[in-house]
């Protein structure tokens, strides 16, 4: 996307289920990260070949399209915490215990965290905002200033939708835009046709939120969950299939 000469650079390629417009972005890439190291608060859970599954994964840096190298990767659940450390081309690998899906959190100083619902096995994309970009999207909708005692969350369409598609959220929030086919920030819970397929919640109430979505014939990713995280300071990325 076109440089409107402010700061869209490159949000049109932060959407993960998608990918970007011009075929780039973290559907693009593959490969492989140094392998997670089980660690805990509590104690340590030794896994066995048949509880492992395996979360791969990259992390990218919104505003320069670039994957991110020291980015730490963590997954939680229960008492177990499954972690690893971010290689030169941004991948990472989680070795962890099967079963039910759980959140995986990508965190670097002066970046704002990024938290997702994996499924159990497979791939976790995941993009992280410069603190000081997302504070320059949030003027550029002409929405409120960042609170750092609340959170953000980030809803994600598949691309080229044939019908105009939303989303609403229960946890109170500061409202919500997406980007347009010229580029720019606009205030919306819709998505805008010929713009980016997300739709960005600000400064919504820690604790958690459900998800409405509207058109299109939408439903979130996996369907089964009803209450997604909200964390002071960090994104929630949430994904959305849809028939086209």
């Amino acid at each position: 996307m076109k440089n409107n000469g402010v700061l869209i650079v490159a949000v049109g390629c932060m959407v993960l289920s998608g990918g970007c417009k011009n075929g780039q972005g973290t559907g693009a890439i593959k490969g492989k990260g140094p392998t997670g190291k089980q660690a805990s608060g509590g104690k340590v859970t030794k896994l066995n070949n048949a509880s492992r599954a395996t979360i791969t994964g990259v992390v990218m840096n919104v505003e320069t399209e670039k994957p991110l190298s020291g980015v730490t990767v963590v997954q939680r659940k229960a008492t177990t915490l499954v972690k690893a450390v971010t290689g030169a081309g941004g991948t990472f690998t989680l070795v962890t215990k099967g079963g039910s899906a759980a959140y995986v959190e990508a965190k670097k100083a002066g970046m704002i965290s990024t938290l997702k619902l994996s499924a159990k096995f497979g791939s976790a994309n995941l993009e992280l905002f410069p603190a000081a970009f997302l504070d320059k999207l949030y003027a550029a909708a002409g929405l409120p200033k960042r609170d750092a005692s609340r959170g953000a969350v980030m809803v994600v369409f598949p691309e080229k939708l044939s019908s105009r598609v939303g989303a609403t959220l229960s946890a109170g929030h500061g409202g919500s835009f997406t980007v347009g086919d010229d580029d720019k920030p606009v205030k919306s819970s819709k998505l805008i046709p010929g713009g980016i397929s997300m739709l960005f919640f600000v400064n919504v109430a820690p604790g958690s939120t459900e998800v409405k979505l509207s058109g299109g014939g939408c439903k979130l990713t996996p369907p089964s969950i009803k209450q997604y995280k909200v964390v002071a300071g960090t994104l929630t990325e949430i994904e959305v299939s849809c028939r086209k």
